[in-house]
């Protein structure tokens, strides 16, 4: 199955979670990571040693080549950057999408209703190539449309605006919201290198819910 799921060339979304271990008599937090290739149909769920170390990824990673692993922004995944340069590296929208919402319904901060709208624009677009039932490289053009690219600038604009000196304060849940769009802004948008790609990592995050609802 392992050697299904993660075959040459393949695109593999990646998700972990805790659960309650019994280990020397004592039930104990540790981890499992769920890995899913959708053109294979397979899902694969890896105890290893209930770690959610970096260790633990290599181990399943090493030797495998990859087109694609798509993540959320665990600083753990950091290592395909640093040392798998052949892989690309995908994150999940839905993650920004998620850090940006509580800023505007904690802190009421407009600023991040505006990356929400961005977000709701992408997501509109993703939802239109669906429905026109494109093929992988009629998606990847659309993608990379005139449209697309101008969404995005205005939001690299905005992100400039709030990193700037002269930027409005702020509370800390934007902090970490324009914090974590900064630092993954080049995995976020690794979506539109290829149509096989997806936007988010909702189908990791699906095959995953059952070991959080257990829970």
């Amino acid at each position: 199955l392992k050697s299904v799921a993660l075959e040459k060339d393949s695109v593999v979304n990646c998700d972990e979670t805790w659960c309650k271990v019994k280990v020397d008599g004592k039930y104990r937090k540790r981890y499992v990571w769920c890995l899913v290739n959708r053109l294979a149909r397979v899902a694969i769920y890896c105890y290893e040693d209930g770690s959610r170390g970096r260790k633990v990824l290599k181990d399943i990673l090493e030797g495998r080549e990859l087109r694609a692993l798509q993540t959320d922004g665990y600083n753990v995944y950091l290592y395909l950057d640093n040392e798998m340069l052949d892989i690309d590296h995908v994150c999940c929208m839905a993650h920004v999408r998620a850090k940006f919402k509580y800023a505007a319904e904690i802190e009421h901060d407009m600023n991040a209703r505006r990356f929400l709208e961005y977000i709701g624009k992408l997501y509109a677009l993703e939802k239109r190539y669906i429905e026109l039932k494109l093929s992988p490289e009629g998606i990847r053009r659309r993608r990379n449309s005139a449209e697309t690219t101008g969404i995005i600038i205005e939001m690299r604009s905005l992100l400039a605006l709030m990193k700037s000196e002269n930027a409005p304060r702020h509370g800390s849940l934007m902090e970490k919201a324009v914090s974590y769009l900064d630092h993954f802004w080049k995995q976020v948008f690794m979506y539109r290198k290829d149509g096989n790609y997806t936007i988010d990592n909702s189908l990791a995050e699906r095959c995953i819910q059952p070991l959080a609802n257990a829970r």
